[in-house]
């Protein structure tokens, strides 16, 4: 089963063009970008993200084209529940949000840093990969984004970092992130770290 994640962000713009052209009452591409990303807790109160301090905002969504394959077992019993929450969400049933950064070390070398601040998944498609996937799509962006940079700059970009806070007793938040090669920081032991350079992620 597959879950199909979007970066939505400075490099989203041809994809809020496209749905503003196929929903024509989107007049503006702040108004398609609200739509397309709307999301709701699992009380029904609507969540929206905003960058606070430096770097740039990145938000990843989880969308479902057929919400049916993304009820899990201990919510079989109540698919009227999970059609209003694809309708109303636009087929969002997750999302991670993050802040990115660059610091330059020295003149000529340079990284880039992920701050995660939130995971959502909602509670009809828990324990199915998705927040798994979510997670793995803000790593595979920091991948790119450092052979983007090492392409485009002359300074050398050393590697991208991903981290995020964790409370030691979130045993399953815990668990996802080791099982996607995150790794506690030795300096802070409520903070978990993943690096592109696979070598120094336990540094």
């Amino acid at each position: 089963m597959d879950v199909m994640v979007f970066r939505f962000g400075i490099d989203s713009q041809p994809r809020i063009e496209e749905y503003m052209e196929e929903n024509p009452e989107f007049t503006s591409p702040e108004d398609a970008l609200r739509s397309l990303t709307r999301s709701f807790d699992d009380e029904g109160k609507q969540k929206v993200f905003y960058a606070e301090g430096e770097g740039e905002a990145i938000q990843f969504f989880a969308l479902a084209d057929n919400i049916s394959a993304f009820i899990s077992t201990d919510h079989q019993h109540d698919k009227e529940k999970a059609n209003e929450l694809f309708l109303r969400t636009h087929g969002v049933i997750g999302s991670i949000q993050a802040t990115k950064e660059y610091f330059r070390e020295n003149e000529n070398v340079g990284k880039i840093v992920i701050e995660l601040k939130n995971l959502e998944v909602h509670e009809i498609s828990r324990r199915l990969g998705i927040g798994k996937a979510l997670t793995e799509a803000v790593q595979q962006y920091a991948c790119r984004q450092v052979t983007l940079a090492q392409q485009q700059q002359q300074n050398q970009m050393k590697e991208g970092i991903v981290y995020l806070l964790v409370q030691p007793d979130n045993e399953g938040a815990i668990q996802l992130y080791k099982e996607t090669g995150f790794v506690f920081d030795r300096h802070n032991q409520n903070q978990m770290k993943w690096s592109t350079d696979r070598s120094s992620s336990d540094e």
